[in-house]
């Protein structure tokens, strides 16, 4: 079975159950993610790499992208941040294909972990921002929000709003605490000890972080451990007791050192380095913080490098050489410009404030909706019968910029994320190619370049990128080709086409609404090319669908199938919604009114769809019966061309 964009499978009747193989690899992923407590990284990489061979072999998206989040997340932990974007996007893309709402929030909330550990602060925001729209949806778990709330609490404490991750991190916790998640309680009061720590309350700090340390060593859980030891320690270094400091960020390095950890083994670098300095230990102090500088640069950590660049500063200072102690406040100032300039400011401070009006505005029209009066939908009720009366020939127009309106929402949604894959793939290069002037600069000789492992990881993110890029802008270019196929922009009214590729452009449109709800099957015969009006018969299939998405509860399947003979175009559109009864089936496409909530809204489409195919010398027949779905078959003649004409 082959699988194409937007979950369509063509010429394949859908199983009822899970494969074999969808199985194995749904056992692998959660396999994979039980491993994520135990810390064995490499062992995530070898089950997510099984995992996603065989989604591959059996078209299943949705697995597939499960496997690409493991992945994604074990090789951020081994420091991998190059890798662990492509998985992340790779996994983003096949959530979407999938239409799994739960997996576009998980990765992009890895996303936004990773740009938040580089210093991209507003590309991790603006990605956190996203998820949590994803999570906060009825049908998706408060597993995945509550980890978001623990990334934005932590993004937000590092741009200095400390209120905000204060909030962020009181409901991670309290929704771990509801579905008694042990590493997940641990992880947020680590993030609320660190806010204290910041906002002066060193109290409160200790408390929570020694909470923290308790419930990490609780479940064995040595990252974790290495964590709590590190922020308790930071707050006596605060207080002064700088022995016990001293010991508590030793005993933390050495867990990070063991389990490889090079972001957090920087971290403990950093607060050592503090404290030889405080004590006047100079060439401990620079052997400590250079070998910080070192890593922060490896990686490409552009907040501890800044840390790094200041803290060297002050050592070479009081060391007495202030050439070096120049160079590195300079480069300080450089980084801290790159990661806190006023148009990074800027910019989160906009997206946080769209977020926020985009939510009150989302929250006022419901409480509007709720007091809608009775007498105002007999009202609306009336003023529609009337317009529909005098409007019969508008209406065809009227209902595909409706579609058009609908598409268009949905398609910003799918675009955002090949564009974010395309600006997070230009930071990369930028990054990668500073880093081969970097090795060209300083090499001794061509062949001590050649030699250098960082030039050649740097090579190989630059092809990655490009690759990568390449897949964004064909996939937008994708989309933005269909909805102007489907929409008939830049081609004549009445013109010769195929009708399955006018309908695989429409099912590629609608797939996105569905968000894994509802299955697209289509089955194409040979057709032969017609003369028509080709995007009002699109508006004619839109409608077909959507009303057949309506009428299914729960999940289930659509599928779409072409046929013709010597005289007629049949295509049939067959889902396994609630079925129509005989009474509903006489006044099926005549206009009518829909009453959701205290919202009163003609439903014309079935009555605009006839129209439509009429026009065109054809007709719609319907099958059905309540609980056994329907079947809408639209008929159009083979020679529409000498019935119609040129207009």
């Amino acid at each position: 079975m082959s699988s194409i964009p937007g979950s369509l499978i063509k010429g394949q009747e859908p199983s009822s159950s899970p494969s074999a193989l969808e199985k194995r690899v749904d056992e692998l992923n959660a396999q994979a993610r039980e491993m994520w407590e135990s810390e064995d990284w490499q062992g995530i990489l070898k089950v997510a790499g099984e995992a996603l061979k065989l989604s591959r072999q059996c078209g299943y998206h949705k697995g597939a992208s499960a496997a690409c989040r493991n992945a994604a997340f074990a090789q951020y932990m081994l420091s991998d941040y190059a890798a662990a974007l492509q998985e992340a996007f790779e996994g983003l893309r096949l959530a979407q294909e999938a239409q799994d709402e739960h997996g576009e929030g998980e990765a992009l909330t890895i996303l936004a972990l990773i740009h938040w550990s580089l210093g991209n602060y507003d590309e991790a925001l603006r990605q956190g921002l996203q998820a949590i729209e994803h999570f906060e949806r009825p049908t998706t778990c408060q597993y995945g929000l509550a980890w978001c709330y623990t990334v934005l609490g932590g993004i937000y404490h590092s741009i200095g709003d400390y209120n905000q991750a204060l909030g962020y991190h009181k409901r991670s916790n309290e929704l771990f605490a509801e579905m008694h998640h042990i590493m997940g309680q641990a992880r947020s009061l680590s993030g609320l000890g660190v806010v204290y720590h910041a906002l002066g309350n060193l109290e409160d700090a200790l408390r929570v972080h020694r909470e923290s340390l308790a419930l990490f060593q609780s479940i064995n859980n040595r990252v974790g451990e290495a964590r709590a030891l590190s922020d308790i320690g930071a707050v006596y270094q605060d207080r002064g007791e700088d022995e016990l400091a001293m010991e508590l960020h030793q005993r933390s390095l050495a867990i990070r050192r063991e389990l490889r950890n090079r972001p957090a083994e920087a971290t403990s670098l950093l607060f050592l380095g503090r404290l030889f300095l405080k004590r006047s230990e100079l060439d401990q102090a620079l052997e400590t913080l250079l070998e910080a500088l070192h890593i922060a640069e490896d990686l490409g950590t552009k907040p501890k490098e800044f840390q790094a660049h200041l803290y060297l500063s002050e050592a070479y200072e009081a060391s007495g050489n202030l050439c070096k102690a120049l160079h590195h406040r300079k480069e300080a100032q450089r980084v801290r410009e790159q990661v806190f300039s006023e148009e990074t400011s800027t910019r989160m401070r906009n997206l946080q404030i769209r977020f926020e009006l985009e939510r009150a505005q989302r929250d006022a029209e419901i409480h509007r909706l709720r007091n809608v009066e009775l007498k105002e939908k007999n009202e609306k009720l009336a003023a529609l019968l009337k317009e529909l009366q005098a409007a019969q020939s508008e209406l065809v127009q009227s209902e595909q910029m409706a579609s058009l309106g609908k598409l268009v929402a949905v398609l910003v949604h799918e675009v955002n994320s090949p564009l974010g894959a395309i600006r997070s793939l230009t930071d990369l290069v930028v990054r990668s190619v500073e880093k081969i002037e970097a090795n060209i600069r300083t090499a001794e000789s061509l062949e001590a370049l050649r030699q250098r492992r960082s030039l050649w990881n740097a090579l190989n993110t630059l092809k990655e990128s490009h690759r990568s890029g390449s897949d964004a802008v064909k996939r937008i270019d994708k989309l933005v080709q269909s909805l102007k196929s489907f929409a008939g922009l830049d081609q004549a009214g009445y013109q010769q086409v195929n009708l399955n590729e006018t309908l695989e452009n429409t099912l590629t449109l609608i797939a996105p609404e569905l968000r894994g709800r509802i299955r697209l099957v289509s089955a194409f015969g040979d057709l032969p090319e017609i003369y028509c009006y080709a995007p009002e018969l699109n508006q004619v299939f839109m409608h077909l669908l959507r009303n057949a998405a309506e009428a299914i509860d729960g999940t289930g399947e659509i599928r779409v199938t072409t046929s013709a003979d010597d005289d007629w175009i049949r295509i049939e559109f067959a889902d396994t919604g609630r079925g129509i009864s005989a009474e509903e089936l006489q006044e099926l496409f005549n206009p009518r009114f829909n009453s959701r909530g205290s919202r009163v809204r003609a439903s014309v489409s079935l009555f605009t769809s006839l129209h439509i195919v009429q026009k065109h010398r054809g007709d719609i027949a319907v099958k059905s019966e309540p609980g056994k779905g329907s079947i809408f078959t639209v008929i159009l003649p083979r020679n529409l061309e000498h019935q119609l004409g040129e207009p």
